[in-house]
């Protein structure tokens, strides 16, 4: 007799992006990270990195081996380009600006896309700066493990995981 194809668990490779200057940084990045890697379980695995100090081949590869990006709008999500098919991107930002990333997600072959802002995400000024676009971010631990939820079904459904037991 032939039995049903049996669902199996998908892992997924996770990276959380922390930036080191005030600008767009997550304040709140342990919690944050905490909430994911708590989500993830033993379904994945979360890495996290700071960009701004990689070498570009460094970048890359990291970017091209992770199934979910998650981080504060910026120029790094830029290499939301090359991850692998299927994948999902997850933006923090102050405001509702997240158009251009849906061009890029579109380009990779039509990553999943969440973006987090307003209720989500609050922004407090970095010391030292009259510019008031130059603030770091306070992201809701809930929202952003919710949003991982979200992006974490989408691949899910979207990827063919059904194994046939044998």
């Amino acid at each position: 007799a032939r039995r049903e194809p049996q669902r199996q668990p998908l892992f997924c490779r996770v990276l959380l992006i922390q930036r080191d200057k005030c600008v767009r940084k997550i304040l709140n990045f342990r919690a944050i990270a905490n909430r994911l890697r708590n989500r993830l379980g033993e379904h994945g695995k979360l890495n996290i990195a700071s960009l701004e100090h990689m070498k570009p081949i460094d970048q890359a590869r990291i970017v091209s081996t992770s199934d979910i990006i998650v981080g504060a709008n910026g120029a790094a999500l830029t290499w939301t380009l090359l991850m692998p098919k299927g994948g999902a991107l997850i933006l923090f930002d102050s405001v509702a600006f997240p158009l251009i990333w849906q061009d890029y997600v579109q380009w990779n072959g039509d990553i999943h896309f969440k973006a987090l802002y307003a209720e989500a995400v609050r922004t407090v000024p970095c010391e030292n700066s009259t510019n008031p676009q130059h603030s770091a971010l306070v992201v809701n631990p809930t929202a952003a493990a919710d949003a991982l939820d979200m992006m974490l079904d989408r691949i899910r459904s979207s990827k063919e995981v059904d194994v046939e037991e044998g």
